[in-house]
């Protein structure tokens, strides 16, 4: 069962504008965000613990989606990370 997710320490993460840039700095993989992957990092990485259907709900509410749309997102977004090897898995 997953508890959480956190980030790597060998990552370098920069904002710019709406866009973020993640470089994973073991591997040199690095991927970019849009503003809607901007958002997301930014509830992600804030100090305050969110659950899934919390980034869901400001996700509808920001960018004016259905639920499904929001879930799908938030999904690829955290796979995304996963696969780049930005964020890990806290079993």
């Amino acid at each position: 069962m997953i508890k959480g997710y956190s980030t790597n320490k060998n990552c370098s993460i920069t904002s710019v504008d709406d866009t973020t840039v993640f470089l994973n700095l073991e591997t040199g993989k690095y991927f970019t965000t849009n503003d809607l992957g901007s958002y997301i990092w930014e509830m992600l990485s804030s100090n305050t613990s969110y659950s899934i259907d919390e980034v869901v709900n400001a996700i509808i509410e920001n960018y004016d989606i259905d639920i499904n749309s929001a879930r799908n997102d938030l999904d690829f977004f955290l796979q995304d990370l996963i696969k780049n090897e930005i964020t890990l898995i806290v079993k």
